[in-house]
């Protein structure tokens, strides 16, 4: 991923209208933005503690998805 270094905030913002927004991005982003805040509004932890290494990033998003879903469905079940 690029970083970029910027002077001023409006420097930052007008950089922001060049970068590239597909669909995929943006509704990836507001998925994992939604389950983070419902995450912490409930308590629940949707990242795993410590380190971990993978592959390629791919496998790493995936791992990371299936973790954050695993913990919010879990803390949905009905405790007997």
């Amino acid at each position: 991923m690029p970083l970029w270094k910027f002077r001023t905030f409006e420097e930052a913002e007008r950089h922001l209208d060049h970068l590239p927004t597909t669909p995929q991005n943006s509704l990836s982003s507001a998925l994992a933005l939604l389950a983070l805040s419902e995450g912490a509004r409930r308590g629940i932890r949707t990242t795993r503690p410590g380190i971990a290494r993978f592959r390629t990033i791919a496998e790493a998003e995936t791992e990371r998805e299936r973790f954050a879903l695993e913990q919010l469905r879990a803390a949905d079940e009905p405790a007997d």
